[in-house]
C-alpha cells in the first residue's frame, strides 16, 4: 500500500472517528493531520503547490469555526482526491510502460536488421510445445492456469514436497552441484533444452506470473524469425542500467554484479543494447545456436550474479543470437497476471 492509499484510509478513519464520538473540537490538534497532508502532496507535485496549500486551510477553517460536520466532509474530500491520485499514477505508470514497451520492440528490430546474422526460420515454434516453471523453496505457491492452451502440456519443476498442482505435472527434482534455491530455477529455465528433449519448443513461465489467457495465441501473434521471443523491460534498455537498479535495491552482491559488470565493459559490450524481462521465454528447443546462447548465460548465472538479466542480453550478445521482442507489456496483458514471491 503507497503513501496515497494509507493517508486516504487515515483521513477516512479519523474523519469517521470525530463523526461518531463526542469529542470537544479544541480538544484535536489538528496540525497531526496538516502536516503529512502538506508532505504527500509537496512530494507528487513539489513545494507551494495548490493542493498542500488548499486542502490544509480547509481544515484550518473547519478548526477555527468549531465545525465538526465540516471537517468531517473535508477529510472526506481529501481522502477521495488522494485514492483519486493513486488512481491516476497507476494510469500513468501503465502507459509509460506500455510505450516503453513498444520502444524496446522497435529498437530490437533495428538491431536485428543491422546483424551479422542473417539466418531465420519461418516455421519458428511449432511442432510439440510445453509451458514449464519451477518453485524451488517456498518462494513462489502454485499458481494454477486459468486458460488451458490447446495441445500443450504444463510441468512444474519443484525441490518442495508439499507442491501439489491439479493442472501442472509436478517433477521433483535433485541438486548434485548443491546450487542454493535461486540458481537452481534460473538453471531450470535457462537450461529447458536439456531436460524437456521430448519437446520441440517451450514457454518458461516464472513462478511468481499466473497464466490467465492462451500462451499458445500469444506465440503465434508474437513470433519471428529468431529462436527466442521474449519481452522487453518495462523500463530500462541496458544492463549496465539495470546493474545500477539492482544495486540500489540491494538484489545482489555488490561486488560481483561490479566485477561482472567490469568485465563486460572490458570486452567491449555496447551501452543501450538492450534489456529483457525473462520472466516468460519463448524458444526452440532444436535449435543449435539457441542452446550454445543458453549454456553461455546459465554460466554467466553460475559464476556471476544470480540476476539472469544482467547477463542474457551479453550472451546473446557474445553468440551473435538474435531475438524477437513483442511490444506487449509483462505485467499487464491479456496472458498473465502478477504475483508477489513469498520472501
Amino acid at each position: 500500500m503507497n503513501e496515497y492509499i494509507k493517508m486516504a484510509h487515515y483521513l477516512t478513519d479519523f474523519a469517521e472517528l470525530i463523526n461518531g464520538k463526542n469529542i470537544s473540537m479544541k480538544s484535536i490538534d489538528f496540525r497531526m493531520i496538516i502536516e503529512p497532508i502538506k508532505k504527500v502532496y509537496d512530494g507528487k507535485y513539489g513545494a507551494n503547490n495548490e493542493y498542500s496549500d488548499f486542502f490544509p486551510l480547509l481544515i484550518e477553517a473547519g478548526d477555527k469555526l468549531e465545525d465538526k460536520k465540516f471537517i468531517v466532509e473535508a477529510l472526506r474530500y481529501i481522502a477521495k482526491d488522494m485514492e483519486r491520485v493513486e488512481r491516476l499514477e497507476i494510469m500513468y505508470r501503465s502507459q509509460q510502460y506500455k510505450l516503453f514497451s513498444e520502444l524496446g520492440y522497435y529498437k530490437n528490430l533495428i538491431r536485428n536488421l543491422s546483424s551479422e546474422d542473417k539466418s531465420i526460420n519461418k516455421n519458428r515454434f511449432e511442432g510439440r510445445g510445453v509451458i514449464y516453471s519451477a518453485i524451488t523453496g517456498n518462494y513462489d505457491d502454485v499458481k494454477e492456469p486459468e486458460y488451458i492452451s490447446e495441445d500443450m502440456d504444463y510441468i512444474l519443476f519443484t525441490n518442495n514436497p508439499n507442491i501439489k498442482s491439479e493442472i501442472w505435472k509436478i517433477h521433483f527434482i535433485d541438486n548434485p552441484e548443491e546450487l542454493d534455491n535461486v540458481r537452481l530455477a534460473r538453471k531450470i529455465k535457462i537450461m529447458g533444452h536439456e531436460i524437456l528433449k521430448d519437446y520441440d519448443y517451450s514457454i518458461w513461465i516464472d513462478g511468481k506470473l499466473k497464466i490467465k489467457g492462451d500462451l499458445k495465441k500469444y506465440v503465434e501473434t508474437n513470433r519471428g524469425d529468431n529462436g527466442i521471443l521474449c519481452f522487453n523491460h518495462f523500463f530500462n534498455n541496458c544492463i549496465y542500467e539495470e546493474w545500477g537498479a539492482c544495486t540500489r535495491l540491494n538484489k545482489d552482491d555488490p561486488e560481483i554484479m561490479q566485477k561482472q559488470m567490469e568485465r563486460y565493459k572490458s570486452e567491449g559490450y555496447p551501452e543501450q543494447n538492450g534489456l529483457i524481462e525473462s520472466g516468460l521465454l519463448v524458444r526452440d528447443l532444436r535449435d543449435m545456436k539457441v542452446q550454445e546462447t543458453m549454456e553461455l548465460w546459465w554460466n554467466e548465472v553460475l559464476n556471476g550474479s544470480r540476476r539472469d538479466q544482467l547477463s542474457f542480453n551479453y550472451a546473446c550478445w557474445k553468440n551473435k543470437q538474435n531475438y524477437d521482442t513483442t511490444k506487449i507489456y509483462l505485467y499487464m496483458n491479456e496472458y498473465v497476471e502478477l504475483y508477489a514471491h513469498n520472501n
